[in-house]
């Protein structure tokens, strides 16, 4: 996988607060999220636009510590090129690039962002630029939009807008989304960047779902998800976290896989699991991720 500059390889949660309220700004950062989106999108009323943009560049201009990331507007909206020039400070992460649906939209954030970094004397290439998907359209495309730039780490996924562009309602066990979820995940490792970030999950009240939905996404193989209440991040947190039965697994077969290519064995059982070179490969991989020997 590409490993880009100054942009985290993994992120299990990032939390959506509205871009118009400060206080829930602040209340974000200790969270638990991994990252949290400061909203100037769907989240904001038109009549509230100009005051997000403000609200959120004060906050960013203040801010000491946590990975922010800021969801503009869409490319071909009156709103982008304000929602840009605003926002681009030292402080911020990455741009959320609300209904990407082609490569066309990640050339014009691009060049935006360059000419913005030169003026604003910023480190060329740091921000990151995120697409996120929601459209039958952005699916179709997800391979180009993928590959598309190198500022691109990862994609992430809009189920509801997706749906609404479809027509449809998502089920609690979200077969209709499961194409699309499909798609992004293939997208992702065929141009070579980070797995993507699921979608949110919009029943607040429904922690069973919840958890049943995130799970689902990290079997596809999902980094992490969207969320968009604090009380969903640490459930969030703990699915996309190796658990400790796995990385017990994943040492034990490691070891054992070494010791038996060392008696001119490629293949083994570990638990009842076979073990080649495949499989011991994904295994070291998962353990460099969080340093374990």
């Amino acid at each position: 996988m590409k490993q880009k500059k100054g942009i985290p390889m993994a992120l299990r949660s990032m939390l959506f607060v509205p871009g118009n309220d400060a206080n829930k700004m602040v209340k974000a950062l200790n969270s638990g999220a991994d990252a949290v989106v400061l909203d100037l999108a769907d989240s904001v009323p038109v009549s509230e636009k100009m005051k997000a943009r403000k609200t959120v560049k004060d906050f960013l201009q203040e801010l000491v510590a946590g990975t922010v990331y800021v969801r503009v507007n869409p490319c071909d909206s009156r709103y982008f090129w304000d929602d840009m020039q605003e926002i681009i400070c030292p402080g911020l992460a990455g741009i959320i690039l609300a209904k990407t649906e082609t490569p066309a939209d990640v050339v014009r954030a691009n060049w935006l962002l360059k000419e913005l970094e030169t003026r604003k004397k910023l480190e060329p290439g740091k921000i990151e630029l995120m697409p996120l998907i929601e459209t039958a359209r952005g699916i179709w495309y997800s391979y180009a939009i993928a590959q598309s730039d190198s500022r691109i780490a990862r994609l992430a996924f809009n189920a509801l807008g997706y749906a609404s562009d479809l027509g449809i309602n998502v089920g609690q066990d979200e077969m209709e989304i499961f194409y699309a979820r499909s798609q992004l995940v293939l997208a992702s490792r065929v141009a070579g960047i980070e797995p993507p970030v699921d979608t949110i999950y919009d029943d607040l009240n429904n922690m069973a779902g919840l958890f049943a939905s995130a799970a689902r996404g990290r079997q596809m193989g999902f980094q992490g998800k969207l969320v968009i209440h604090p009380k969903q991040v640490e459930p969030v947190n703990k699915v996309f976290s190796l658990q400790e039965e796995e990385i017990a697994f994943a040492r034990k077969a490691v070891l054992a896989f070494e010791e038996a290519l060392a008696r001119g064995k490629a293949a083994i059982q570990v638990d009842g699991k076979m073990i080649d070179y495949p499989v011991a490969r994904r295994l070291k991989s998962m353990l460099s991720l969080i340093n374990v020997p």
